[in-house]
């Protein structure tokens, strides 16, 4: 048998490329005797990009000037058959180079000299001039108060000094212009003729001073100060109301003018709490003025208010439906516009909640509900009943109503935020009484301690009160020297200890060497390299980095600074960087060579420098290597970029529609696009060369591939994708690209099942760590995996116990059960110091969970001793001691589930007449306590008279009738709530007591109970 032996690696040099332009490769010849199989190309170098050419071939394109030379890597896979007809496999590898011809600029002039508002244009060439694509020209000034810059090369003077002109050319060296910006001498100034302003109000007088931009220092000064005084910058403020005379002068040149103020009384204004609308009887109206020693008058007739008639003391109880009208005096202001509020009475109101109003640090598992005065049916507006997080999210649940309480049963378990149960006005009811008035329950929900970790670079923990903690490497003592971002070696071992920087933070983000705060504000700041590329102190090795902060600028940033306002959550690239607004529109900087900024361009530079809006109504967006996926709240999906990424002809540079009824998306880092529909499949497109795709093959799929069913999680990372199916097992394919093989068989070109009963997992391009429901940690893939040892794992290994959460983007951060926590992989881990560790080590002590001590039951039935009517559906609520008590399962059941179904929310269902045990299970780490009540089910009948020894019992019309009452006794009537709506001490006499409603009653006569029904 003949032996085909291992091909050597080789290397070849390929002819220079302009920037823009592109060459193909092709494969090299397997040995005599061998046919391809498949090829994998690369390159490390981000200004060169690679793209799949045909079936084994390569495009290379240079996006972005750069110098010395690019190495394409090509993996080559072939086969043979041997003279018996087996068939052997082998791989080789081949080195392409390619470096970049630079385009010489030249500019004219290369220094200028201007007066303040002067202006004068650059003029530039370039050879050769024939070059195609032709380079692009962008300008910059590194200080624009001195003198800016257009894009057309315009200098403008702005302020005295020196500064210079950048002429950044795409396609090889950029050029310099210095300008020197003078002051002439002031002619004249002039002020505005007149100002008007209010009591404490401030507003600026702006000089206009000839020649522009003249050389001045200006004295102002007021003719009366106790009617408006003038700041050394000309901002006037308003003391009391009169008119004053401000003056602005230049004495160095006996140059001034005037400008007339008149300064008004405030209006005051008036407000009403709540407004107009529907109130309970009785509820009261709070009036509040802008100014808390306002005198304010009402009338509750319609009449107009009048100053000593009806003085406003304290709130207003509103007894029955009345328009109310009222108005504010103060000396000092004007009089209030009257304030008109009109009121309507209903007497449907709330008289209990659960949780009480305000409270915080709640359980996960709450059922918040309210309780009426009286029994409750389905209003009109019952579907306007929200449960709302933070102020933004809608969480899904069902609303029950039980007699006179109205339930919410979140869908799942709530998370840590601030919740609201709003319930508008009329969305309940009752038979007589009315609907109900609007009505908001507040509470918090006690999260993990810990909210995020970024564990790359500059190490950050956001801790769920919003305290941001970071160490590691430095960028505030990084320097900015040649072009290049510096580190100095010392910055790294500045702090190896997490050390609070930030409050009020609701997510952290980074991309490459810039990193962003997300507050509760919306505020996104931001800092770091911003653009440029950075080198170790000491190396002459560049790395290269073409990430954008968005601030409008490529300067190097070493403190935070303002990138956009309104911002509801962020969206983290490889090279380009997204948010979504409040508004749920969606806005994008950073690189665009492939057009994946979505705003109709390509630039192979410096791309977009600060976000531009590119696409509204957005629920989330996920953003590839060079390409950018976005799911609209209707479930459509919507892509852009680079085409074999996306699976369209040519480069997208704006959002097309390419998917429907999608719940959501990933494609972090990758080339492909992971995408999970609402009935729980998976659809994957996009290129295939690592069998990302999971159909089996490595062709590119432009077209939405159906992968996998009933699954609930997704996530693409590099050339990884992982799945959870609604059975809890986790499921991979794909490529490990670091460190496991370049081997055909490690290409896992369609899903495989590794796990069992996951309920959290993350992948990255070398490992896969999964939660079991359990408490413990697995993992596999390349080295750091937790088990002391640097070895790699090709399957999932059992790493930890005890296990709450887990994070991970290069080190491997897990928070136990205790609260602590944990780490290993790269250091610095925040341990105290900069190694790298293989098995974990403690970071935080275990002291953020509260232990729990005891558990209870509540319902709405305890007065009737947990009766139900048959048919009825009901809620148990679990009750914690205390309310932020830690644990880890909770368990209704009931003993008889013929007689009554309980869910595992506490949705109970009663079944049939008869009697049974409602239980209640909650474990902890270290205990398992269990509560339990008994419950009877009633029979719903149509009996409306009865006949107990000695009384007759019956309904007529409404209405209640109990006769032949001889000896003394107490009567108490309940209704199906459990609350007392009469009780009577009567002998001798017959009763006639009103219902309200229709259902059933129970009547307690001495020790006698009887139910009858009122329909």
């Amino acid at each position: 048998m003949t032996m085909l032996g291992f091909f050597p690696i080789t290397s070849y040099a390929i002819s220079s490329l302009y920037v823009g332009q592109s060459t193909i490769l092709s494969a090299p010849n397997p040995p005599s005797g061998a046919a391809l199989n498949q090829t994998a190309w690369g390159c490390s170098n981000a200004h060169v990009s690679v793209e799949k050419y045909m079936t084994y071939g390569a495009k290379v394109t240079i996006n972005s000037y750069f110098t010395g030379t690019a190495e394409i890597r090509c993996d080559y896979y072939y086969y043979w058959y041997d003279k018996k007809g087996y068939m052997h496999t082998n791989n080789a590898t081949t080195y392409f180079h390619i470096s970049c011809n630079p385009v010489n600029l030249s500019v004219n002039p290369t220094s200028m000299s201007l007066n303040i508002g002067e202006g004068q244009n650059i003029s530039y060439s370039y050879s050769p001039s024939n070059v195609s694509p032709k380079p692009t020209i962008r300008f910059y000034s590194n200080n624009t108060n001195v003198a800016t810059v257009n894009n057309n090369g315009y200098v403008k003077a702005i302020g005295a000094g020196s500064t210079t002109i950048k002429v950044e050319n795409s396609s090889g060296p950029s050029m310099t212009c210095s300008v020197k910006v003078s002051s002439p001498r002031p002619t004249s100034i002039s002020l505005p003729n007149n100002l008007s302003l209010l009591v404490d109000e401030t507003k600026s007088i702006v000089p206009t001073i000839y020649p522009i931009g003249a050389e001045c220092s200006l004295i102002w000064s007021s003719s009366d100060e106790n009617i408006a005084k003038v700041s050394s910058t000309g901002r006037v403020i308003g003391i009391k109301a009169g008119n004053v005379r401000i003056t602005a002068k230049i004495e160095k040149y006996n140059l001034s003018d005037q400008c007339n103020v008149t300064v008004e009384k405030k209006k005051l204004t008036l407000s009403a709490t709540p407004k107009s609308g529907l109130l309970g009887k009785g509820e009261k109206v709070t009036l509040i003025a802008n100014n808390s020693n306002a005198v304010i008058y009402y009338t509750l007739d319609g009449s107009t208010p009048n100053i000593g008639k009806n003085k406003y003391n304290s709130p207003i109880p509103i007894e029955k439906n009345l328009t109310l009208k009222a108005i504010a005096y103060h000396d000092d202001y004007k009089a209030s516009d009257i304030l008109i509020e009109k009121y309507e009475i209903t007497n449907l109101q709330v008289v209990k909640t659960y949780p009480e109003n305000m409270k915080s640090n709640l359980w996960k598992n709450i059922v918040p509900s309210v309780t009426f005065n009286n029994a409750i049916q389905t209003g009109a507006y019952i579907d306007r009943i929200k449960l709302i997080k933070d102020g933004v999210r809608e969480i899904a649940g069902e609303c029950i109503i039980s007699n006179n309480s109205l339930y919410y049963v979140p869908s799942k378990e709530l998370t840590g935020g601030s919740y609201k149960l709003a319930i508008p006005e009329g969305c309940v009811k009752h038979i007589k009484e009315g609907v109900n008035s609007t009505f908001e329950l507040t509470f918090s929900v006690k999260g993990y301690p810990i909210e995020m970790i970024d564990t790359i670079g500059a190490r950050r923990i956001l801790k769920s009160n919003g305290d941001l903690y970071t160490w590691g490497p430095s960028y505030s003592t990084a320097s900015w020297e040649d072009d290049k971002y510096i580190y100095p070696s010392s910055s790294y071992a500045e702090s190896y200890i997490p050390t609070l920087i930030y409050n009020n933070v609701k997510a952290i983000h980074r991309l490459g060497n810039n990193r962003y705060v997300l507050k509760n504000n919306g505020e996104l700041v931001g800092w770091g390299g911003n653009y440029n590329s950075y080198r170790n102190s000491g190396s002459s090795e560049i790395a290269s980095s073409c990430n954008v902060l968005g601030d409008g600028t490529k300067i190097p940033r070493t403190s935070a600074v303002t990138i956009s306002t309104n911002v509801k959550s962020m969206c983290d690239g490889s090279w380009h960087q997204g948010i979504i607004k409040t508004d749920n529109s969606l806005w994008m900087w950073g690189r665009n060579a492939c057009g994946q900024i979505g705003n109709g361009k390509t630039d192979s530079y410096d791309g977009q420098l600060s976000p531009v809006k590119v696409l509204d109504d957005v629920k989330e967006a996920s953003l590839g290597s060079r390409h950018t996926v976005a799911l609209k709240n209707d479930g459509s999906v919507w892509v852009w970029g680079a085409s074999p990424y996306i699976g369209t002809n040519s480069t997208q540079k704006t959002p097309i529609k390419k998917m429907t009824d999608v719940k959501t998306i990933s494609s972090t880092g990758t080339d492909h696009v992971l995408v999970l529909k609402n009935n729980g499949t998976v659809w994957t497109f996009g290129q295939n060369t690592h069998g990302q795709i999971g159909d089996g093959t490595t062709t590119d799929r432009k077209s939405p591939t159906k992968i996998l069913t009933d699954v609930k999680f997704i996530e693409a990372k590099d050339w990884q994708n992982i799945a959870i199916k609604e059975d809890g097992s986790l499921w991979r394919w794909g490529f490990w690209s670091n460190g496991i093989s370049t081997k055909p068989e490690y290409y896992w070109l369609s899903p495989k099942k590794i796990l069992e009963d996951v309920i959290l997992a993350h992948a990255s391009s070398s490992h896969c760590f999964a939660l079991k429901s359990d408490g413990t940690l697995w993992g596999m893939g390349y080295r750091y995996l937790g088990n002391g040892t640097s070895d790699n794992s090709t399957s999932m290994i059992k790493i930890m116990d005890k296990v709450a959460k887990f994070w991970y983007t290069g080190a491997v951060y897990v928070m136990k059960t205790d609260g602590s926590l944990w780490a290993w992989g790269d250091g610095p881990l925040g341990n105290g110091t900069k190694y790298y560790e293989t098995s974990p080590v403690k970071i935080w002590d275990g002291q953020l969970f509260v232990k729990l001590e005891d558990i209870g039951i509540l319902t709405n039935r305890e007065n009737l001793k947990n009766c139900f009517l048959k048919g009825e559906r009901t809620v148990f609520q679990a009750v914690l001691n205390p309310t932020d008590g830690e644990y880890k399962n909770m368990t209704w059941s009931v003993d008889d589930e013929n007689i009554a179904s309980i869910t595992e929310r506490g949705i109970l269902t009663a079944k049939a007449q008869g009697s049974t045990t409602v239980r209640l299970k909650v474990e902890t780490d270290d205990n398992i306590f269990t509560c339990s009540k008994d419950i009877s089910i009633l029979e719903t009948t149509d009996i409306k008279s009865t006949t107990v020894s000695p009384f007759n019992i019956y309904v007529k019309e409404s209405t209640l009738f109990i006769d032949d009452i001889k000896n003394e006794n107490v009567i108490k009537i309940y209704n199906t709530a459990g609350i007392l709506i009469h009780e009577v001490k009567t002998k001798g006499k017959s009763l006639k007591i009103p219902l309200h409603c229709t259902g059933l009653y129970i009547i307690k006569i001495g020790n006698q109970t009887i139910k009858i029904l009122n329909k």
